[in-house]
């Protein structure tokens, strides 16, 4: 089992839709390697591009995603997050800029919990 320290939430990783989109683009990235592991040798492949939210996700947590042991370690890292991780729910009069957004993420992810999404 996963604990919250495990893994490292980067700041552009702020909402359970962001977590969400990053779990549904890891699975795709992992389907494709998978496939792509099979096919006959010398088949021509592009990789999909990474989106800043995965790319970051690696980066932070340090992890090689052609490895399909670390692709498995933050699919079973993310799939335990989204069960388990606090969520915060914060309302505004007006809608905030991105910066104080990231702000309060990293004010959240510092005094309450390192993996809280809102």
């Amino acid at each position: 089992m996963v604990l919250d320290n495990a893994i490292v939430l980067p700041l552009s990783v702020i909402t359970d839709i962001d977590l969400s989109r990053v779990q549904r683009e890891l699975g795709n990235l992992d389907e494709f390697l998978l496939q792509a592991a099979i096919r006959t040798p010398g088949t021509p492949m592009n990789l999909p591009r990474l989106s800043k939210l995965l790319d970051d996700m690696a980066s932070e947590n340090k992890l090689n995603l052609l490895e399909a042991d670390n692709r498995t370690a933050l699919i079973n890292a993310i799939n335990y997050l989204k069960e388990h991780a606090p969520r915060l729910h914060i309302s505004f009069s007006a809608e905030p800029s991105a910066p104080f957004i990231s702000k309060i993420a990293q004010y959240i992810r510092t005094e309450i919990s390192p993996v809280a999404v809102f």
